[in-house]
């Protein structure tokens, strides 16, 4: 697992369904500045900077949140750490869809995505292993960590995994997951 500097939930997973991850655009993964402070708030108002800081402070703590659980549940054939489902933007918070695929070969079975979300909002989460797939919104996300789950079952070997998490409406969270073999 690799991560660009000052950016700490700029990750690139590796596994089966890291081939391609296009959650987050570059410019979120340079650790620069999300814009110029501001020079002419009054003094009890919170500045760009400071409210850059917050945001990044609450998104780490969030991701946090997720990845603990996430490292205790052993056994996940994937395992792929919390993401932001906003990044801030010089124009304000941009919601980002996550979606991950991979072209490795799943062996018939049942497989369950696994989905935790610590923050607000809801998720719609699609799991596809070659043809067959599933699409379901999941319970909505807390500031405890919530958990949710999609099961998928394969009667043939299957080249393609892809996994796609929506942010509906002003969702604004950390969201990780997990793929398991059930049977």
């Amino acid at each position: 697992m690799s991560q660009a500097a000052g950016a700490p939930w700029c990750r690139v997973a590796t596994g089966p369904l890291a081939a391609v991850v296009l959650s987050l655009g570059a410019s979120a993964c340079t650790g620069a500045q999300a814009g110029p402070p501001a020079t002419s708030a009054p003094p009890d108002t919170p500045t760009t900077t400071s409210n850059s800081a917050s945001f990044v402070a609450r998104m780490d703590a969030l991701m946090a949140s997720v990845n603990r659980l996430q490292d205790a549940d052993g056994g996940a054939v994937v395992s792929v750490p919390a993401r932001p489902t906003v990044v801030q933007r010089p124009t304000g918070l941009q919601t980002m869809i996550i979606r991950d695929e991979d072209a490795g070969a799943w062996r018939p079975g049942t497989y369950r995505l696994v989905v935790r979300c610590a923050g607000e909002g809801v998720l719609v989460a699609h799991f596809s292993l070659g043809e067959r797939s599933v699409i379901r919104q999941l319970d909505a996300c807390t500031a405890a960590t919530s958990t949710d789950s999609l099961e998928l079952s394969i009667d043939r070997a299957a080249q393609k995994s892809v996994v796609v998490v929506v942010p509906a409406g002003e969702s604004m969270g950390a969201v990780g997951y997990q793929v398991h073999k059930v049977r």
